[in-house]
């Protein structure tokens, strides 16, 4: 009986120090981008989704969110760099809640900006990303302008962003090496967001612009609940073929 247990034993810790290896190694590949639902969804299919502690190469069908501080450079200018850092992450740390409360996971910061997907790590239904990311580019309007009020207290400047958004399918997994890993999403769909944010830059009327493409558009469940403005079909740089923009202007009560 006691050898028994001790088999038992023996067998109970090394389950428990292999789950903590691969717990280890999905924080190191996802750090802190996905929200607690996600994660604990991680941790279900960690035994499917690993391969030699990386993520293989999948490809999956997500909606991209492009968003991008308006105006940074002209508040860097003027402030110092340990006040411009915290101006910015006051916005961050909202606009990273906003992602994670749809659905979402921000999978990049660039400096002034950050790129947040929906449908990875995990296969999703493209029309549920979609809409996850039209709520998200929503919710980001209606928190910048409790945010400025919070700013315009503390005699700051205020923020302003602009957002593009674009469904397709992207190839994911890890990339780098042994010492630096992230997880990438790469293709013609992150581009395009890209793109779509920095469209036009002079036409903005408010505080976050949003623009997204037909191929986003065509995939929301409720379109008429939503007011856009068709800008028409623009070239992109970098592109071939032209993309049908529309502007989030509202929604309909």
């Amino acid at each position: 009986m006691t050898t028994l247990a001790l088999i038992t034993a023996a067998g109970w810790l090394r389950r428990g120090a292999a789950g903590q290896l691969q717990r280890r190694q999905i924080e190191r590949l996802l750090g802190q981008t996905t929200s607690p639902e996600v994660a604990a969804e991680l941790w279900k299919q960690r035994e499917s989704l690993l391969e030699e502690g990386r993520f293989p190469g999948r490809e999956l069908a997500v909606t991209i969110l492009f968003a991008d501080i308006v105006g940074f450079s002209q508040v860097a200018e003027g402030f110092q760099p340990a006040e411009t850092l915290q101006w910015v992450n006051v916005g961050m740390e909202k606009f990273v809640q906003v992602i994670h409360n749809n659905g979402g996971m921000v999978n990049k910061f660039t400096g002034d900006g950050f790129l947040a997907v929906f449908g990875v790590p995990l296969a999703q239904n493209p029309t549920l990303t979609a809409n996850q990311a039209l709520d998200s580019a929503a919710a980001l309007q209606r928190t910048l302008l409790e945010l400025n009020q919070q700013l315009l207290a503390e005699n700051r400047p205020a923020m302003k962003l602009r957002v593009g958004l674009h469904s397709g399918e992207v190839i994911t997994g890890s990339m780098g090496s042994s010492d630096r890993m992230e997880y990438a999403v790469i293709g013609d769909v992150v581009n395009v967001s890209s793109r779509l944010e920095s469209l036009n830059k002079e036409r903005q009327v408010n505080l976050c612009r949003v623009l997204l493409s037909k191929e986003t558009l065509n995939l929301l469940t409720n379109p008429e609940q939503w007011q856009f403005n068709c800008w028409g079909s623009f070239p992109l740089k970098g592109r071939e073929q032209s993309v049908e923009v529309y502007e989030l202007t509202g929604i309909n009560n």
